[in-house]
Parts: C-alpha cells; structure tokens; sequence
C-alpha cells in the first residue's frame, strides 16, 4: 500500500508542477511592438489586437503599463486568466472601447 501512495504522490505532484510551469504573463504598453514576444516589461506588446489574437492558457496573466492608453474591445474566451497593470506607481491603464 505503501508504494502506491508514494505513486500517488509523484502523479499528484507532476500534475501541480505542470499547471504552475504552464502560467505565462504577458506585458502589453504603447510603446510596445506586436511583434515583440510580450513576456517582459522591456518587451511589450502594442495594441489590443495583439492580444487578443493569442491563445491564452488557464493562468495565464496580462498585464497593461500603467499610464498607457489602449483602444479596442477586450473579448477573450478562455477562463483562469488575470488581467492586472503594471508601473500603476504613474497612473492605472485606460482602455478605451468595450470589455
């Protein structure tokens, strides 16, 4: 009985390290590029449609630059995702359009 227990536990733990290994944050600003990766401050995302171009996972986060003005509507269909600023210490983001 043992042994399985200790099996369940290695299974239990892979499944956990695999959902906290998959969660991605994203940066969008307007000083960004669309071309840029997006997964560092220094290398943001521009717009809106960038965004929502892109398949998110359950997790996932994408943050905004504070200070930032960014048109378009949000509509994205995945569950599990946080949208947070970033540099809110200069103003919160202002998206202009329909969420």
């Amino acid at each position: 009985m043992n042994k399985y227990h200790t099996l369940l536990l290695v299974l239990l733990f892979q499944v956990f390290n695999s959902f906290t290994n998959a969660q991605t944050t994203y940066y969008v600003s307007a000083s960004g590029d669309d071309a840029n990766s997006g997964t560092s401050p220094l290398t943001p995302w521009k717009t809106i449609d960038k965004v929502i171009s892109v398949i998110f996972v359950f997790g996932d986060v994408i943050k905004f630059r504070g200070g930032d003005t960014f048109f378009g509507q949000i509509q994205l269909n995945q569950s599990g995702l946080t949208i947070e600023s970033y540099n809110t210490e200069v103003q919160k983001p202002v998206i202009t359009g329909a969420i």
